[in-house]
């Protein structure tokens, strides 16, 4: 499978490193624009809890010289910063009750097994994770991101320059 096409507005940030011509980018570059999203209502939307709402408003104030942010992307953000809130409170919860917790089975006896929250708190984690990495939000993530941009690099040199 071939590799992603660089978006026109990062050839023109990078310099002409490619065999197209300034007039062909800058069409590619409207035309990409024509059919890009809008970037003028991020905001938390009003079902996010009180202290997500800040996450969500800590992260993006982070990506805001990135213009990597669209409205499109407000959901999956502020279900980032919910996931995260869960996580913590959960965190508090069993920091609080212990790891292990006594129960009583049917049968009268007492067993002692993991608190039930451990779990939900594993799921909070792989949802963020999840999100994470598609915004870049983990040093592996951002690792990833500039590897495929050295890689493009590379790749721009042309077939002709390696022969």
């Amino acid at each position: 499978m071939g590799r992603s096409p660089k978006p026109a507005h990062l050839h023109l940030l990078e310099g002409q490193k490619s065999h197209r011509s300034n007039a062909e980018l800058d069409r590619r570059k409207e035309a990409e624009e024509s059919l890009g999203f809008k970037d003028d209502a991020i905001k938390a939307p009003t079902w996010l809890r009180k202290d997500a709402k800040k996450y969500f408003t800590k992260l993006v104030k982070e990506f805001a010289d990135t213009g990597l942010l669209k409205n499109v992307d407000v959901t999956s953000l502020a279900l980032y910063a919910d996931a995260l809130l869960d996580y913590i409170t959960f965190t508090e919860i069993i920091e609080e009750e212990g790891y292990m917790v006594e129960q009583t089975n049917k049968a009268g006896a007492t067993n002692s097994n993991p608190h039930p929250l451990l779990s939900k708190k594993k799921q909070c984690f792989d949802q963020m994770m999840k999100i994470s990495s598609e915004f870049g939000l983990s040093p592996v993530a951002r690792t990833k991101l500039a590897t495929n941009l050295q890689a493009e690099d590379k790749d721009d040199t042309g077939f002709g320059d390696r022969l």
